[in-house]
């Protein structure tokens, strides 16, 4: 996540904006490192609609190459995530937009993980500092404006097949409901072992080998019960190299995140392609 050290000279440059440190005021912070921290502000600016200040953070979000989760402008619900990677775990966002008389206030949330140690200062900068993007009055319908043209720029993400399984099994511990939408549309380019090839309805399947929880001796006390396991669809004019495929063949296939099922604990990407 963006969220770096503050100096008063930033804090300062912060408050003349248009909410004037109404983000410093209303900033709260609850919870602990063992359970999960809440961090909340928000902020009631005039001269400027709903559908403008969505427009802007949604824009800041994306330039900051955030995942969008939810985006339902019309209600004013935004939220995004920091992506997880390598030992980070994605942090999620959350925005509130409403219209409160005369004026629109902005709600932002941030909600860690247990485990993770943030410091309220460092959230409170990394919040205000986001927040002190909105603009209002001609300048903000401008920057609203603007914000159409900022598009999500959908590179793939190499992974290795059983750091993937092993990241996405310590998520869905921790919020399994919102793992379809972290990585909805994202390609993937998978490294790893071939575990075994299946016809499945019309196409060939490929699945990697991944860990088995079974046979691990030492285990933290959170560690997944099970690890998610991951597949990967054939596209038109691969199925000839899959079925020569042999056990543990070190393969690298790229495709789209298609869905992932918390019932069979498994992760499917379509429309893959093998790179080697």
């Amino acid at each position: 996540m963006k969220i770096l050290k503050y100096s008063s000279m930033t804090v300062l440059l912060i408050a003349g904006n248009a909410f004037a440190g109404q983000c410093e005021e209303n900033f709260v912070k609850s919870g602990n490192a063992f359970t999960g921290n809440d961090f909340k502000t928000s902020v009631s600016l005039s001269d400027i609609s709903t559908l403008d200040a969505y427009a802007q953070l949604k824009a800041v979000s994306i330039k900051d190459n955030m995942n969008i989760i939810i985006d339902e402008p019309k209600e004013g619900s935004l939220m995004v995530e920091d992506p997880s990677g390598g030992v980070k775990r994605a942090i999620p966002i959350t925005y509130d937009i409403t219209n409160e008389g005369s004026v629109v206030r902005i709600g932002m949330s941030i909600k860690t993980a247990a485990g993770v140690i943030s410091k309220a200062d460092d959230m409170k900068g990394f919040m205000c500092s986001t927040l002190s993007n909105v603009k209002t009055g001609k300048a903000g319908k401008m920057a609203a404006k603007g914000a159409g043209s900022v598009g999500v720029v959908n590179s793939a993400m190499k992974v290795d097949a059983e750091m993937f399984s092993r990241t996405v099994s310590q998520e869905a511990q921790e919020n399994e409901s919102i793992i379809e939408q972290r990585y909805k549309n994202k390609v993937l380019t998978i490294s790893g072992r071939m575990d075994y090839v299946i016809k499945d309805g019309d196409q060939y399947r490929i699945a990697f080998i991944t860990p088995d929880a079974s046979k691990e001796t030492f285990k933290l006390s959170n560690a997944p019960y099970t690890y998610v396991g991951i597949s990967c669809y054939a596209a038109k004019g691969q199925n000839a190299k899959a079925l020569s495929l042999r056990k543990k063949d070190r393969i690298v296939m790229t495709g789209t995140f298609f869905k992932y099922d918390q019932f069979r604990d498994h992760v499917w990407v379509q429309n893959c392609k093998f790179e080697n």
